[in-house]
Formats: C-alpha cells, structure tokens, sequence
C-alpha cells in the first residue's frame, strides 16, 4: 500500500468507499472496517456479549462480508447497518449451536463459555457499566443510542428523522456518548 493512500481512504465519503469496496478494492474495505468496527462491536457488548467475544464476531463478521463480495453476493451495501447484522447473525448462530439462549429482553445472548469466569465476570461487569451510564443520559440521548447501535444500525438521516431532532444534533449526542463510554470499554482491555 502506498503510504499516502490510506490518509486519502479514510477521507472518502462513505458511499464512494462502499462502492469500491463491492468492486473488491481491499482498501477500501480497510477503511471500512476501521471507521465501522468499534460500533459493531459495542452493539454486540450492548446485547450482553463479552467484550472477547465481541471482538472475535465483529472480526468474523468482516471477513464473512468480504467473502460475500468476491463471490459477487453483495451489490449494495449499507454500512455499518450490514456488519451489524452480520455479527449479530453469527451470534445468535453460535449461541444456538452452543445450546444457549435467551436474556431478559428476549434477544439470544451470545456468551462465550470456553471464556474463564473472570473474563465473563468483567464482560458482564462491562455491559452493566455501560448500561449504568447510558441510564444517566436523557431520554432522548437513550434512544438515538439505540438507534445508531441496534441491530438495525441506522444512518444520522433516520435517527434525525425518528427522533425529531436535526442530523448535527444526532451527531452531537453520538458523539458525547462515545466520549463518555469509551473509558469504560478501554478499562478492561
């Protein structure tokens, strides 16, 4: 990779990078994954996935895409919408193939058993401070959250657009609430 490529990469809009990236420039693809991974990944650790096992779908749910575009499966894409679903899918595949289930919100809860107990101690105890900390936030700040993070992984457009607030404003929460739980998922790393 030419040293100058990546800078200009990470600047292209998103439609441009997804256009390219489902023509099956790897760069493209990089640049993708890197500006959509951490939200893949905390949707996971939103829905009761240990932070291990998180990292592990969210990397699986990548490759799984990419496998998907060279076999020409993928002709539009809606990130970070798709590796969303996609790790969300392997999930809920793997938490069947283990026997596991349920949760109190009804959703399949991944949760990885091979893990030692410390590490779906401080998993749990992750998640729980996480949710502790989106409680603290207002109603609305709660819900573009659940919005941007949900499986559904919705653009600032429809958030704006559920929520009655403008684009910048959605923006703007998202990225306070980043802010503020960014310690708290780095504090177990």
């Amino acid at each position: 990779m030419v040293s100058g490529a990546l800078p200009l990469m990470t600047a292209l809009p998103e439609i441009l990078l997804e256009r390219q990236a489902i023509g099956g420039d790897r760069e493209a693809w990089d640049a993708l994954v890197r500006r959509h991974e951490r939200r893949v990944r905390l949707t996971l650790i939103a829905r009761g996935i240990p932070a291990d096992a998180a990292r592990e779908l969210t990397q699986a749910a990548w490759v799984r895409l990419i496998e998907r575009q060279r076999l020409g499966q993928i002709r539009e894409m809606k990130l970070p919408g798709l590796a969303i679903a996609q790790a969300l899918f392997l999930a809920k595949d793997l938490a069947r193939s283990e026997g596991r289930w349920a949760g109190a919100d009804g959703l399949e809860r991944a949760i990885d058993g091979t893990a030692p107990p410390e590490e779906r101690v401080i998993g749990r105890d992750q998640l729980l401070r996480v949710q502790a900390a989106l409680a603290g936030q207002h109603v609305s700040a709660r819900r573009v959250f659940s919005l941007a993070h949900g499986g559904e992984g919705h653009s600032h457009a429809e958030i704006a657009a559920a929520t009655g607030l403008s684009s910048q404003r959605v923006k703007q929460i998202l990225c306070e609430l980043r802010r503020r739980l960014r310690p708290i998922l780095e504090e177990t790393r």
